[in-house]
């Protein structure tokens, strides 16, 4: 659960009478299913609040990582993908570049779509590139 899954409160719990309960996992708003999931749970409400609070701490010092406030961090996340983008311009540039203007220039949506994928096509390239060149040494 900790690990953002679903969970069956029957398992969560060991007990039967949550058999017919609703998984709940944590990455979702649990703010939203409070009520219900307090005439459900009773007194093992406490449990659920607690997981969730340690959950929340720890995506948000995965967010945060090593800078010290939210907004250092997220400066840093759109420097990156700024870096992304020029190495996945560039790699489109060198590789196929009759594509670079129906990716970069015609379709504003679909430059929206790539940034996400960017990193990982980047990471794969040099992965491969790294791999062909220790296998020629």
């Amino acid at each position: 659960m900790l690990a953002g899954r679903s969970v069956a409160l029957s398992n969560l719990f060991g007990d039967d009478r949550f058999k017919d309960a609703k998984k709940i996992t944590l990455q979702n708003d649990l703010d939203a299913n409070y009520n219900e999931l307090c005439e459900v749970l009773d007194d093992h409400i406490s449990v659920v609040t607690a997981a969730k609070d340690v959950y929340d701490a720890a995506r948000f010092s995965e967010i945060i990582g090593t800078h010290r406030y939210l907004c250092d961090a997220k400066i840093a996340v759109y420097k990156q993908n700024n870096i992304d983008l020029r190495a996945l311009k560039d790699y489109i540039k060198a590789h196929c570049i009759e594509r670079y203007n129906s990716i970069f220039v015609t379709k504003r949506t679909s430059l929206i779509i790539m940034l996400p994928i960017a990193n990982i096509i980047i990471k794969a390239a040099i992965t491969l590139a790294h791999r062909r060149l220790f296998a020629n040494s």
